[in-house]
C-alpha cells in the first residue's frame, strides 16, 4: 500500500476491489448504498419515482458520505427525515 499510496483514493475500497473485483456483482446503488447528497440526481434520473416515499421503502443503506451528516434535524442533499431503528 505504501508504495501506492498516490493511487490509492479510498485505500480500503480500493484494496478490497483489487482483492475481490473478479468475485464482485455490481447492484443498484439506490438501494444498496444510496448516497444521500444526491437525492435529486435519483428524483430526476428516475422521472420523480424515487422520492422520499421510495427511499424508505427500498433502500438498504444510507450512505451520509462527506462532513454533512444526517443529525439536529438537517439533512444532507435535501434529504431529510427521521430514522426509525427496529
Amino acid at each position: 500500500m505504501r508504495e501506492h499510496q498516490a493511487e490509492l483514493v479510498l485505500p480500503d475500497q480500493d484494496v478490497f476491489n483489487f482483492l475481490y473485483g473478479d468475485r464482485t456483482l455490481q447492484v443498484d446503488d439506490a438501494v444498496w448504498n444510496y448516497d444521500a447528497r444526491y437525492f435529486s440526481v435519483y428524483l430526476l434520473r428516475s422521472g420523480g419515482v424515487c422520492g422520499l416515499d421510495w427511499v424508505m421503502e427500498h433502500t438498504v443503506f444510507l450512505h451520509f458520505c462527506g462532513r454533512q451528516k444526517l443529525a439536529g434535524g438537517r439533512g444532507a442533499g435535501g434529504l431529510r427525515c427521521s430514522i426509525s431503528i427496529i
